[in-house]
C-alpha cells in the first residue's frame, strides 16, 4: 500500500525524488487533513505523494517544488508561486477579489462546513481556525497577496515557460466569484495559449473532501473531449 509522506526533510535529494507528485492545501488547511487527501491520491495514483498544508508550503524553499507535478487547492498555488515544477493542476485557485469580501465568505463556508464530519474523527474543514489562530503572522500577512492573485494570468505564464497547467475551476464555488466579465475574459486569454481550463461539478472544498472522486470527474471528462 502506498502512503502519504509528510515529513519532506529526506526527499530534498535523490533519484526519482523530483518526479514526487505534491499537494498543496489552501489558506489555514490543517496538516493532517491535507495527509489524508495525499493518502487519498497516493492509492489513485498507485505512488507516494507528498502533502503540504498552506503555511509548510509557504515554508518550503521554491526549489523543492521544481521538477516535481504539482496539485493544488484553492491558495495553495499562491503557496507555490515561482516554483518550476514539471506540471501543475490547480483546482479551485484564485481569481482576484476583494480582502473583506475573501473574509466574509471564508468564514461562512468554515460555519457550514464544521456543521457535519466528512470522515470520522475528521472535522469537514479539518482544524481550520486553529491553525488560523495558530499561526496568524504567516496566513493573515498573505491575505492581501492571494485577493489580487490571478489564477489565469499565473497559469498562463507557466505555460508560456513549457510547465502545462490546468486550472479547475469549481461549479458551486462561493468564495471566488467565476462569472464576471473579467473572468470570463481571462479564460479566452488563457485557452488561446493552450492553458487546460476546465470546470467540474461540485462546490468550493469538494477536492478536500472527495478528491478521488473529482479526479476521476475530470479524467473522463478530458477521456470524452479526446474523443470527441
Amino acid at each position: 500500500m502506498k502512503k502519504a509522506i509528510a515529513n519532506t526533510s529526506r526527499l530534498w535529494y535523490g533519484e526519482g525524488a523530483m518526479k514526487q507528485k505534491v499537494v498543496v492545501g489552501g489558506f489555514a488547511s490543517d496538516q493532517k487533513q491535507i495527509e489524508h487527501v495525499a493518502l487519498d491520491l497516493s492509492e489513485y495514483y498507485d505512488e507516494d505523494v507528498i502533502g503540504m498544508n498552506f503555511r509548510k508550503a509557504m515554508q518550503t524553499s521554491r526549489a523543492f517544488f521544481d521538477g516535481r507535478e504539482l496539485i493544488t487547492h484553492s491558495a495553495g498555488f499562491r503557496a507555490v508561486w515561482g516554483a518550476l515544477p514539471e506540471r501543475i493542476t490547480a483546482i479551485a485557485p484564485p481569481v482576484p477579489e476583494a480582502i473583506h469580501k475573501l473574509m466574509w465568505r471564508g468564514f461562512v463556508m468554515g460555519r457550514k462546513l464544521s456543521s457535519h464530519q466528512e470522515k470520522p474523527g475528521q472535522d469537514a474543514d479539518g482544524n481550520l481556525l486553529e491553525e488560523l489562530l495558530h499561526h496568524p503572522r504567516t496566513h493573515l500577512g498573505v491575505l492581501s497577496s492571494i485577493s489580487h492573485f490571478d489564477a489565469l494570468l499565473e497559469a498562463s505564464w507557466y505555460q508560456k515557460h513549457d510547465v502545462p497547467t490546468t486550472v479547475v475551476f469549481m461549479k458551486s464555488d462561493r468564495l471566488f466569484r467565476l462569472g464576471t466579465q473579467a473572468v470570463r475574459d481571462s479564460i479566452t486569454s488563457a485557452r488561446r495559449i493552450d492553458v487546460d481550463v476546465v470546470t467540474a461539478f461540485g462546490d468550493h472544498s469538494r477536492f478536500t473532501h472527495d478528491p478521488i472522486g473529482l479526479l476521476a470527474d475530470l479524467a473522463l471528462s478530458q477521456s470524452l473531449a479526446v474523443a470527441a
